[in-house]
Formats: C-alpha cells, structure tokens, sequence
C-alpha cells in the first residue's frame, strides 16, 4: 500500500475504527507522500494534522471534524437571517417599514405614491477564536481519537460564541415582552408574546427557548395523552407551537440586564420572533482551520476562527417571555 492509499484509508474509516488505527500502524516512519504542489510531507504526521495548511485532502477531514463538532449547536445561523460573503469589517443592512395600508382612490383620481421610510442597521464584524493544541507527543503515540475530540470541541465553541452573540442582542432589543407574573408559563405564554408581535404588523415564525422553558413545554405536550402527546414524549422533541419553529438553546447569555433561565422571577427563558426582521447574521468568513507549528513547546497548534457580525433590525419584531 502506498503513501497516498494509506492516506485515504486513514480518511475514509471512522474515529476509532479498527482500520483507522490499522492504517496508521502500517505507516513507516519516513514514509513521505507528495502533495499535487510537490512539497514532501512525512505520512505519519500528516494522518494525525500536523502539515494542514499545505495538504489540502488533510485540510479538508480536519474542518469535517471541525464542521462536525458545530452542528449539533447550530441554532442562531438557522433561526436568523444570515448574509454571507461580507467583504469588509462592517455591514450595513437596510430595513424597511413594519406594515402599512394602501389608500382608497375614487375613479380616474391620481394614484397616490407610497414611499417607505427607511433605515439602517450597522453590523460590526468581530473575530472569534479558540485554539486546538496537538502535542508532539500525541502525534508520536498515535492518539487519533484524542485529536478529533480536541477538533469537534473548538467546533462546538465556535457555533456557541455566535449563539451567545445573538441570543444577546434578542434580549437586549426587544421591543415587547410578556410577563407571566409566575403563571401561564407554557403554551399560553408562547400564545401571548406572539400576540404582542403580531400586533406590531410582524409574522412571528420562530421561538426560541432556553433549556428550562423547552422541558416545561414538553410536559404541557406529555400530559395530554394525545396523537401529538405521545409524539412529543416518544422522541423528546418540541413540535411546532402556534405555528412557529421552536429552538432550544442552552448557552449562557452576555448581557448584565436579563437572565436566559426559566426559574424565577424576571427570568427571560422564551423569546418570539420573525426570522428575517428581528436580527442579521453578517458572515466575513466562516469557521476556518489553520494550521501554526510551535517548536518551542513542541505543540501543533490548530486556530480555528471565524469573522462575523451580528445585530437587532426590528425591535418590535421581537418578544421576550418573562417568568
């Protein structure tokens, strides 16, 4: 077997699959493999990430794990409205009026013009980041699985700094808020918040919960002995509530002034929304891997950062649900 079938059998078995851990046995220690470029690479470093940056099939299975460690996290790129392709360190998004009304016209009178009053929401582009560090001696005792939990965790980290950043500035701007008074936290309380919006000439479509507030919802589900009841409590799985997609995220928020919990008074746990008016996701680049070698500390060091931006449109387009 070649430097170059070893590769791809190291890729294509699983994290602690037996070929894996076969392939990379069999790998001698000045094997070199060529990349289409024609720089050499030692084998055996390149199966457990050292030389990413130059070896691109590498590159690509480090951010699959990378990739692959975000998505069960994924919440605020799918509940928002996301822009990608950013070029600059800022964006400007332009919003339009809420609602309005077209005017009645007699009969061969001049139509009337109707003009939107327009305005700006500028989105600062931030850098975020976290470092996974391979050690030398992990590389030479062959670690794989180590390695990879190391990457899915640095993709975990980066998808929930972009879910802290938006549930933030949900709370913070929200134009509405529902207070429970410590009753009617369910159902009815989802119900109510969505009232407020709608009343502001918005569609809610979407709501998300933090983890306290999705298990109570869930109990309002699995007490009824239901064709949906039992659904619900079968898989676990919050159905849609009035109609809107629900979300369940447990990050902790980054504002001094509310609280993503569900247990107490002035606890915010729910919040209601439409997607594509309440907030934008501006997207510089996303979640990238490279690769920095640190021979002082004998580290490998894996920077996996992301550039993006988020900010409020609407204010009214949001509710939050008070305890």
């Amino acid at each position: 077997m070649n430097s170059e079938e070893i590769i791809r059998t190291f890729l294509k078995a699983e994290t602690g699959n037996e070929d894996r851990h076969r392939a990379y046995s069999k790998v001698p220690e000045k094997l070199y493999w060529k990349s289409p470029a024609g720089n050499e690479h030692q084998v055996r470093e390149l199966l457990l990430s050292e030389d990413i940056e130059s070896a691109t099939l590498i590159q690509e299975k480090v951010s699959d794990y990378v990739n692959e460690g975000a998505k069960p996290y994924v919440c605020a790129r799918e509940a928002c409205m996301f822009i990608s392709g950013i070029k600059s360190n800022a964006y400007r998004h332009i919003k339009g009026a809420a609602g309005t009304y077209a005017a009645e016209v007699s009969e061969g009178a001049e139509i009337p013009h109707l003009n939107q009053d327009y305005d700006k929401a500028d989105v600062a582009i931030k850098k975020y980041g976290v470092n996974a560090a391979i050690t030398e001696e992990m590389i030479e005792d062959g670690l794989v699985d180590v390695m990879m939990y190391e990457l899915k965790y640095a993709g975990e980290a980066m998808e929930n700094a972009l879910n802290r950043e938006w549930i933030t500035q949900l709370l913070d701007d929200a134009g509405n808020e529902h207070d429970c008074a410590g009753s009617n936290l369910g159902r009815s309380a989802v119900l109510s918040a969505k009232a407020l919006v709608e009343a502001d000439h918005f569609r809610p479509d979407t709501i998300v919960l933090c983890p306290e507030a999705a298990n109570l919802i869930l109990r309002d589900y699995t007490t009824a002995y239901t064709e949906t009841g039992e659904a619900v409590m079968q898989k676990g799985m919050l159905p849609s509530i009035g109609g809107m997609k629900p979300y369940v995220l447990g990050v902790e928020d980054n504002t001094t002034n509310y609280a993503w919990e569900y247990n107490d008074n002035s606890d915010i746990g729910m919040i209601v929304l439409e997607k594509d008016k309440a907030a934008v996701i501006a997207m510089n680049r996303d979640i990238t891997v490279k690769e920095m070698k640190d021979p002082v500390h004998d580290l490998v060091n894996l920077p996996v950062t992301m550039r993006v931006g988020v900010e409020s449109v609407h204010a009214n387009a949001i509710c939050r649900v008070e305890y």
